[in-house]
């Protein structure tokens, strides 16, 4: 290794200089490190730098280094550009970098490793991994009906109590649905605080509401730790798991040697205790800003960070080294200006000591840039059109390169100024990706493509069902089923295609009937042992099964894997009669095969086109959302559709009335992938929780929410069982509401356009509107009208500040062969089906003739 090769040299390799602060924490090697990062002030490349230089400089070893982010989406930036970093460094020292064995991820996927890591147990034994459940699995898993009776009956309550128990009043009928979603939110909260069931047990009165959840959630706690039923955990439970772990082994505090901690003000009670447990040397790295933390709905606790010195020196016993991170390279100036004057004008002291505050109030963020020109316009009104039509303008005259950089952020997309706003961009010919406005399921890709499913499979008869949501419902069964219906009959291909799945769906039935009748003639039992000798002939000479069934029953390949099980000393259990008759009635494709094959076609096919050809995104990403619904529904109930499973409308009962009914009953606010993608040729329409993170040249915002009066009752709950003390509960409502439009406001980069709206009445003092109407008056912001936007400059490329390493063999090899695919599954990240790399580029880029042996023998015999 060149002896002159140093930090500075990388830096100047990539046109990086760090300011003063960000050298100074890059280089910081000993000791707790506190850096309070603002918006935009390059808390990602301080991160990557400072690993890097553990790493390189000073030989720390990869998997001695645990570094956790907030989301998936950004644990993968993070290792991408690690790894992009590390390969700059090996072209100097000769030296390959393997993060493989490194805890590099969010910190759930830390404490599967935890779990299941040798280093973590005596003579290298160790746990098996926990399948983890997402909250969408979580859902499903207590709804089950035997799950969630044996809930009820721990508790001894009713549905409909637990429904007046957190609505406080007694409603008129049982909700299952609310039910289920406030007990899982508060089991979670419940296992994220570590809770001793049994001291709130004895705190609480019996015949109060919170004894019979309690109760419910002792229970599942029980079901989960069942290991001979379910090999599963909920991400909560997870993270109590891994404590544990790391508590009962003595010599856990010298596996790292090094903690980073990305947006530690997201981080919950069971994650700081997990931290300092592992922190035995006393390095531990945090990076936040408490004034864009918004997830206390989760259970993170903004004072795990707030205060974080003091509980360094309670739990490590030294003293904290603070860095301020406190340029902006993101916003102009005045941008900057305007949130850090909106986020002062809360009274957040402590009893009115401004050397004590619930926030970190001398974070002093200062803006790298210059330019001092108007960045922060207001509109009133006719506000909605004004602002529509300047989006049209700007982009008509080229000031933005693409409409994705123009974003429009909400802090909920239901109420009707949200809607109004994208019906008016809409009207003026722009096109707009906003996956939180109203019910995903509702959108034309999804409406389109399980319309084709409703025609295939048929629809249940839900007759019988009635109320609000089930007959909201029933009428998008009937609408989607029609347009699926219209879409068929628009391509002759597509409908001989359909009629074949047809046909095939019934053969299996026939085939599964007709098995069954020599069952029940011999006197078996379906769950009776498989005997080859005396059974298999008779099961392939049951009247009118077909050719396929047959030979799967008679197939040489059953009767070696049948013998292997049955063999003396086998581990294996011996196969039942079901078994071998789902195998032979089972279809060779999937509903996600079944997808994949649709986008074959002519109408599909387009959507991928527009992304290809003409820069239009939107369709393609709610094409590969739809993928992850269909995934997830295999991944809950099977990946198999087999004969037994469809029968007697099983299949579509599942699918149609219980998992797309929820999820349409959910809509998309909790349970939308946080890490969608933001489409290209579209006008961005976001919540501000789903900006987080993000930064646009042009941004809108809707400066108004419900001010909240009361503080969550999860909260109160908390607060009293664990007998803790935090943010007032009569102020954290109003806290968090201006932390959301902080983050808003922090995310333009170029421009800042704010409605000024009638402020509403609010209990304790100003009204958020009033604070925005206010700082826009205080900075003398400019009316839209008034605005000129030819002097508006944007830059069609900004680099980032991760590089993205790309692989010979996984990027450029794939791209060679298949252009199509590669922008399918490396770029928009759909999940490939079983069967898809043996079909994949066929079907996007030739009719179904070059896909199914029906179609290519039909058009050889018309040749």
């Amino acid at each position: 290794m060149n002896n002159n090769f140093s930090l500075e040299t990388l830096w100047k390799e990539v046109a990086f200089t760090p300011n003063k602060s960000q050298e100074q924490a890059i280089k910081h090697i000993e000791g707790a490190l506190y850096l309070t990062a603002g918006p935009g002030s390059g808390k990602t490349r301080v991160l990557l730098w400072r690993t890097l230089n553990l790493i390189v400089f000073h030989e720390i070893k990869p998997d001695e280094i645990l570094l956790t982010t907030f989301t998936e989406k950004a644990a993968h930036q993070l290792k991408e550009g690690l790894q992009s970093l590390l390969g700059l460094a090996s072209n100097h020292t000769g030296k390959q970098y393997d993060l493989a064995s490194m805890y590099i991820g969010t910190v759930h996927s830390a404490c599967n490793r935890i779990i299941g890591d040798r280093r973590f147990f005596k003579n290298r034994s160790r746990n098996k991994p926990v399948k983890t459940i997402d909250q969408l699995e979580q859902y499903f898993f207590i709804k089950r009906h035997s799950i969630w009776n044996r809930l009820l009956l721990a508790g001894d309550i009713e549905t409909i109590e637990l429904n007046a128990y957190f609505q406080k009043k007694t409603p008129s009928f049982p909700n299952k649905h609310k039910a289920i979603l406030e007990c899982t939110a508060l089991f979670n909260r419940f296992s994220e605080e570590r809770l001793d069931i049994e001291d709130a047990l004895n705190k609480t009165d019996e015949d109060d509401g919170l004894f019979a959840i309690l109760k419910m959630y002792q229970e599942y706690r029980n079901i989960l730790v069942e290991d001979t039923l379910f090999d599963q955990s909920d991400l909560s439970l997870i993270q109590d798991k891994a404590l544990q772990v790391v508590d009962n082994f003595e010599g856990a505090t010298k596996i790292f040697k090094y903690i980073i901690v990305d947006e530690y003000q997201d981080t919950n009670s069971i994650q700081e205790q997990l931290y300092f447990a592992l922190a035995g040397n006393k390095n531990i790295c945090v990076v936040g800003d408490d004034d864009q933390a918004l997830y206390r709905f989760r259970g993170s606790t903004v004072e795990n960070f707030v205060e974080f010195p003091t509980r360094v020196k309670q739990h490590l016993e030294v003293e904290t080294t603070k860095i301020p991170l406190s340029i902006n390279y993101r916003s102009r100036k005045k941008i900057v200006d305007f949130y850090s004057s909106f986020i002062k004008q809360e009274d957040w002291t402590k009893d009115g000591d401004v050397n004590s505050q619930y926030r970190v109030h001398d974070k002093g963020i200062n803006a790298f840039s210059t330019d001092s020109g108007t960045s922060v316009i207001s509109v009133q009104d006719d506000w909605i059109d004004q602002t529509a039509q300047f989006c049209k303008d700007l982009i008509n005259n080229k000031t933005v390169s693409d409409a994705n950089q123009i974003a429009f952020l909400f802090p909920s997309l239901t109420n009707t100024d949200a809607q109004r706003t994208i019906k008016a961009l809409r009207d003026n010919g722009l096109n707009v990706y906003a996956p939180r406005a109203g019910r995903f399921l509702e959108g034309q890709e999804a409406s389109e493509l399980f319309g084709v499913f409703a025609n295939i499979f048929g629809t249940p008869d839900v007759s019988e069902f009635s109320g609000f949501e089930f007959n909201k419902y029933k009428a998008w069964l009937k609408e989607i089923n029609n347009t699926g219906k219209e879409i068929i009959s628009q391509d002759s291909d597509l409908s001989k295609f359909v009629n074949h799945k047809r046909v095939e769906l019934e053969k299996v039935t026939k085939d599964f009937e007709a098995l069954l009748r020599v069952v029940e003639k011999n006197n078996w039992e379906l769950d009776q042992e498989f005997d080859l000798n005396l059974m298999r002939r008779k099961l392939a000479e049951a009247t009118n099964l077909s050719d396929g069934a047959r030979n799967a029953i008679l197939s040489p390949y059953l009767a070696r894997i049948v013998n292997e099980r049955f063999k003396e000393g086998s581990d294996q259990t011996p196969f039942k009669i079901s078994q071998i008759i789902n195998r032979a009635t089972s279809l060779d494709w999937s509903i996600l095969d079944l997808f994949y094959q649709l986008t074959g076609f002519t109408h599909f096919k387009h959507y991928f086109d527009l992304a290809q050809n003409e820069g239009n995104e939107a369709p393609i990403c709610n094409l590969s959302k739809i993928v992850e619904y269909i995934t997830k529904f295999m991944e809950i109930y099977s990946s198999i559709l087999s004969a037994s499973f469809l029968r007697e409308d099983g299949f579509i009962r599942l699918f149609f009335s219980s998992y797309l009914y929820t999820i349409y009953r959910m809509g998309e606010s909790d349970y939308e992938n946080e890490d969608d993608p933001f489409p290209k040729g579209n006008i961005q329409v976001l919540t501000i929780h789903q900006s987080k993170g993000l930064e646009f040249p042009v941004v809108f915002m809707y400066p108004k929410r419900r001010e909240f009066l009361e503080a969550d009752k999860k909260e109160v709950i908390i607060r009293n069982l664990k007998e803790i003390e935090g943010e007032p509960l009569d102020k954290i409502g109003r806290f968090d509401l201006m932390r959301i439009f902080y983050v808003g406001l922090s995310r333009a980069e170029k421009l800042l356009i704010l409605p000024k709206l009638k402020p509403v009445k609010a209990r304790k003092g100003n009204c958020t509107i009033s604070y925005i109407n206010s700082t826009l008056e205080s900075t003398g912001a400019l009316d839209m009208q008034s605005y000129d936007a030819s002097t508006l400059n944007i830059n069609e490329f900004k680099e980032s500040a991760l590089s993205k390493p790309y692989s010979y063999t996984a990027d450029y090899l794939a791209y060679d062969r298949c252009p199509r695919q590669y922008m399918i599954f490396r770029k928009y990240g759909f999940i490939p089906s079983r069967s898809q790399t043996m079909f994949f580029g066929s079907l996007v880029h030739n009719t179904i003739e070059d896909l199914h042996e029906l179609l290519i023998s039909k058009r050889e015999q018309k040749a």
